[in-house]
């Protein structure tokens, strides 16, 4: 995994590994705000979001997605490169106008073990990049829903922000349950 690591920074990327979840991500900056993830047509995974379908099967949601997703129509190679690595490497790969981010679970797929040492992974993950960023700089202004700005990376913090506080809210749901039974009991 240190080969792949330093390669990763050969292409400008980062790499994350927490247990079996490889996070890579590589900066594709924008002006506008955007907070979309991609996926392929007869994968759907989000419900709440509406889908734009791109060339080749591929489809875009969440904020920004209708936006950046005329821009990014135009690119057919664009969408074959996000299809092969969905299909071949990551279960996920968004884009929060900042860095463009797959998420690859290592029990199925070692991005390194590839035959190309990962390279082939992350040549075609920076092209996507290149790609989407250049497809950013067409979108004169902000997506045009500015009331509602959630995306998958904003459903990752919060879903992360709940679980973390969940235990503790069960604690004392529980505890004052407890009280509550308990208490003519310890009254008399």
């Amino acid at each position: 995994m240190n080969y792949f690591s330093d390669l990763a920074k050969k292409y400008n990327a980062e790499v994350f590994l927490a247990m079996r979840l490889l996070i890579v991500s590589i900066p594709a900056r924008s002006r506008a705000k955007f907070d979309i993830g991609f996926g392929r047509v007869g994968h759907q995974r989000s419900i709440i979001f509406r889908h734009y379908e791109l060339a080749g099967g591929v489809y875009v949601y969440g904020y920004g997605a209708k936006e950046i997703s005329v821009h990014l129509r135009n690119d057919d190679r664009l969408s074959d490169l996000i299809r092969h690595l969905l299909s071949e490497y990551a279960f996920a790969i968004e884009w929060d106008g900042k860095d463009l981010i797959a998420r690859i679970n290592m029990w199925y797929c070692v991005p390194s073990e590839d035959g190309t040492n990962g390279e082939r992974f992350l040549i075609e993950f920076q092209n996507i990049a290149s790609s989407i960023q250049s497809a950013a700089s067409l979108v004169a202004q902000n997506p045009q829903n500015t009331r509602l700005r959630i995306g998958p990376a904003w459903l990752r913090s919060a879903s992360n922000i709940a679980a973390f506080f969940s235990p503790g809210v069960g604690f004392i749901i529980f505890s004052i349950y407890v009280i509550h039974r308990m208490w003519p009991m310890i009254a008399k």
